[in-house]
Formats: structure tokens, C-alpha cells, sequence
């Protein structure tokens, strides 16, 4: 026999996981929250760059510079990158801080136009 909630979990195009806690975010009155865990824990991180987007950095005026100006552009790159990534981070994990930074988007947002 299958559970009301096993039943309403099976009616959703997700995972069993996500749909249930979608299912218990709706009853806690928390749905926005849960919508927003779900989006984040189904995606990949936003904030780690692409192999394409990381090319694009090194293939950036490097080859003109001599090797020890190219040095300090690739460790002043590396430091630049180590900060963004910081930016975001938060030491309850991951989802914490997509949450944190889809908080900081929206609130962005609000205002414009």
C-alpha cells in the first residue's frame, strides 16, 4: 500500500527526495523556501566557472607579457577568483549559500522597473 504522501510524491515530475520535500515545505507553509532548496540542490554550483569561461581568462593579453609579468597576472587572476568564490561562501555549506546568493538576487531585483 502506498501513503497519501507516497501517492501525492508520485503525481510530481521530480525525484522522490525533492518531492518530498516540496510536499512538506507546501504543509509547513514554507514552499518558497522549499522551491528554492530544491532548485539549488539540482543544479550545479553557479559559482565554480566553466572550462569555456576559463579559457577566455587565460587566453586573455597574457602572451605579450614576459614570464614574470605573466606570473603575477595569472597569481593577481587566482587571488581575483579566490575572492568571488569567498563572496558566497557560507560555513553552513553549499545550499546556504545558493540560498544566500538567489536571496541577494532577488532582493536586487526588487525596485527595478
Amino acid at each position: 500500500n502506498i501513503t497519501r504522501l507516497g501517492t501525492a510524491i508520485s503525481k510530481l515530475p521530480l525525484g522522490v527526495r525533492y518531492g518530498k520535500m516540496l510536499l512538506i515545505a507546501a504543509q509547513a507553509g514554507i514552499l518558497d523556501y522549499g522551491i528554492l532548496m530544491v532548485a539549488v540542490l539540482s543544479e550545479s554550483s553557479p559559482f565554480q566557472q566553466g572550462p569555456h569561461e576559463e579559457s577566455k581568462l587565460q587566453s586573455n593579453d597574457n602572451e605579450s607579457l614576459d614570464e614574470i609579468d605573466q606570473n603575477a597576472a595569472e597569481q593577481l587572476e587566482k587571488e581575483k577568483k579566490k575572492s568571488r568564490k569567498k563572496k558566497w561562501m557560507h560555513k553552513g555549506g553549499d545550499v546556504l549559500a545558493g540560498m544566500l546568493a538567489s536571496g541577494a538576487y532577488t532582493y536586487a531585483g526588487k525596485g527595478a522597473g
